[in-house]
């Protein structure tokens, strides 16, 4: 099965379907007339830069593209002996098998570091870095207990939240003196800015509602940015932290555009420790995140490499341009 519109080119096969089935009209279903190819081969042929490279010279639409079936079926494609097509597939089949293995390990790391760096957060801004100090219970269910010695607070006592001013897709330019900051972090620059300092940004609308970024210096928050403005002293990043911790995407009202309950998000009652306590667990969090983040870095680059690396033996193998007359599984 082969997409057609939208994103176009991408590559399924389907087998061994237990029961009939039907597709939308975005998709065309290959098979082969005649007994000059195998139905594998295909596959692999289709899944090459072949075909990619053929839509590029080839694909109409403005905002959608499409691939129509007349211009599909003239792709032009080698011809094969059955024989040889029958030893691509196999070579395919265990070396990309084997490629995708080394993915999925490493995208399992990758999600197993995330997961890690989640835990790090949460365990440092609700426990503190001491675990031999007596605890108490803080009240606050989703936490439980937390050093004897720290209060608790409304959120609203602490910070003023308010949504930025909203400028234009056509205001917000890829260059520009100011940082322009929206829901999901930095969106482009603008000539003028609205806010001066280190501020924590709330992510507004959007499925990520909720998120947490920081802004530093001159910079423009849209509509779709919380900023929160400081009403007591705190170190910036042990809240913004906390805030990670505390999922606020799940205090968003549901639309059909998600947004954030804001004055519900006031109400929230949050663990805060001593400055001194607030920069340790900043200076913590800074150092091993740092690390995690690096090391995820590198697996998304691996990642990434081997992806590049799959793409490139399947052009070789459908093209010819690795020899696999004597080659055979190990």
């Amino acid at each position: 099965m082969i997409t057609k519109d939208g994103t176009i080119g991408k590559v399924a096969k389907v087998k061994n379907l237990s029961k009939p089935a039907c597709l939308n009209s975005g998709i065309f279903v290959v098979r082969q007339i005649n007994n000059n190819y195998s139905q594998d081969f295909l596959y692999w042929l289709f899944m090459s830069n072949l075909l990619s490279e053929y839509n590029k010279s080839l694909s109409t639409g403005s905002t959608i593209q499409h691939l129509y079936q007349n211009v599909f079926e003239n792709m032009p494609l080698q011809v094969l002996p059955i024989s040889e097509q029958e030893r691509i597939v196999s070579y395919l089949d265990n070396t990309i098998g084997l490629v995708e293995s080394l993915i999925s390990a490493k995208e399992r790391q990758v999600e197993d570091l995330q997961q890690y760096r989640s835990s790090v957060i949460s365990e440092a801004v609700t426990r503190g870095l001491h675990p031999e100090v007596e605890f108490r219970d803080s009240g606050i269910e989703w936490i439980g207990k937390i050093p004897f010695y720290w209060d608790t607070y409304k959120l609203k006592y602490l910070v003023n939240l308010q949504s930025g001013t909203n400028l234009t897709a056509e205001q917000i330019q890829e260059d520009g003196l100011y940082p322009v900051y929206g829901g999901n972090g930095l969106r482009g620059y603008y000539n003028e800015f609205s806010n001066d300092g280190l501020f924590i940004l709330i992510g507004r609308q959007g499925a990520l509602c909720g998120n947490i970024n920081y802004a530093n210096g001159k910079f423009w928050a849209t509509e779709h940015a919380v900023v929160c403005y400081p009403k007591k002293d705190f170190v910036t990043k042990w809240l913004g932290e906390l805030l990670r911790a505390m999922n606020l995407n799940q205090y968003s009202e549901s639309a059909a555009q998600p947004g954030l309950s804001v004055e519900r998000i006031k109400q929230l009652v949050i663990p805060v420790p001593p400055i001194s306590e607030q920069q340790e667990i900043a200076d913590y969090l800074d150092n091993m995140t740092s690390k995690i983040d690096a090391t995820i870095q590198e697996l998304k680059t691996q990642i990434e490499d081997l992806r590049q690396y799959k793409k490139s033996v399947i052009s070789e193998a459908v093209t010819g341009k690795v020899d696999l007359r004597d080659w055979k599984p190990k």
